[in-house]
C-alpha cells in the first residue's frame, strides 16, 4: 500500500499497488489549494519494511530566477557562460527544487540538466 501525508499528518492519497519485476509506480496530483508544509510518502507491505520518504510543497511564486550572461551578443563558435540566481530557496530542505536550463540559438537548442 502507498499513502501520502500531508503537513498536519492527515492521509490524502491511498492506493495498491502490484510489484512488476520489482518495481511499482504511482501518481499523485497535489491539488492547486495544498497548503505548504512537508508531505510524507508511505510504502507498507507485508513483506518488505515500511518506507517513507519526504516531500516539501511550496508555492511556486516563491521562486526569483535571475539569468545573468557574460554578453548580450555571441559569435558561432563563442561560448555562453553565466549565472543564474534562484531566490526564494529553503536550503534546508531536504529535497532541494532542480532546474532545467535551455538555451536557444536560431534554430539549434542546448539542454542542460542540473
Amino acid at each position: 500500500m502507498l499513502e501520502v501525508y500531508n503537513h498536519q499528518g492527515q492521509r490524502v492519497f491511498s492506493n495498491y499497488a502490484t510489484l512488476e519485476t520489482h518495481t511499482s509506480t504511482f501518481s499523485y496530483t497535489i491539488p492547486q489549494d495544498s497548503a505548504e508544509g512537508e508531505y510524507q510518502i508511505r510504502v507498507l507491505s507485508p513483506v518488505v519494511p515500511e518506507t517513507l520518504k519526504t516531500i516539501k510543497v511550496v508555492r511556486p511564486d516563491l521562486f526569483k530566477v535571475n539569468v545573468e550572461v557574460e554578453y548580450s551578443i555571441y559569435n558561432p563558435s563563442q561560448t555562453v557562460t553565466g549565472r543564474v540566481y534562484v531566490s526564494g530557496i529553503d536550503l534546508s530542505m531536504t529535497s532541494r527544487p532542480v532546474f532545467d536550463l535551455s538555451v536557444n540559438f536560431g534554430n539549434s537548442r542546448v539542454t542542460q540538466v542540473n
